[in-house]
């Protein structure tokens, strides 16, 4: 219960931090540039997640491969910032609700690649780990 209070109060801060830094026209502008997903969420399977995946271990974005599913597809974490607070995240745990994965890969890419100060402190602040399509067999692909 700590740790959820803990997430949602930094949440609340960042929300805070992103509203009076940068304005709603800037970070569409930003993610029009910097955003790695390319086709409707709706229809990426886990052969475009691999792709994705490529492209974040391009920035230089740590990816490991940590199971496998029942249907022996490779599952994934993804690891950003070097802080002490640790913060674990999934998209795709139910396999036929992809949205988020798209918005994770696009959200990692976001802060890999972001020059923004309020985003260097983060980094310094919190470790990310995140599991893209935690349930790769949920949907038949």
């Amino acid at each position: 219960m700590k740790s959820v209070l803990v997430i949602s109060i930094l949440i609340l801060i960042l929300m805070n931090i992103t509203i009076s830094a940068q304005s709603p026209k800037e970070f569409a502008e930003i993610w029009e540039k910097q955003h790695i997903s390319k086709m409707p969420a709706s229809q990426v399977r886990h052969k475009d997640l691999q792709d994705y995946l490529e492209a974040l271990k391009k920035l230089k974005l740590p990816v490991t491969e940590v199971g496998r599913s029942y249907q022996n597809r490779e599952i994934y974490q993804v690891e950003w910032g070097k802080g002490k607070l640790k913060v674990f995240m999934w998209s795709q745990m139910h396999g036929d609700e992809p949205t988020a994965t798209s918005a994770l890969m696009d959200m990692l890419s976001f802060l890999q690649t972001s020059k923004l100060r309020w985003v260097k402190k983060l980094s310094q602040s919190i470790t990310l780990r995140a599991v893209p399509m935690l349930n790769p067999d949920g949907k038949v692909f």
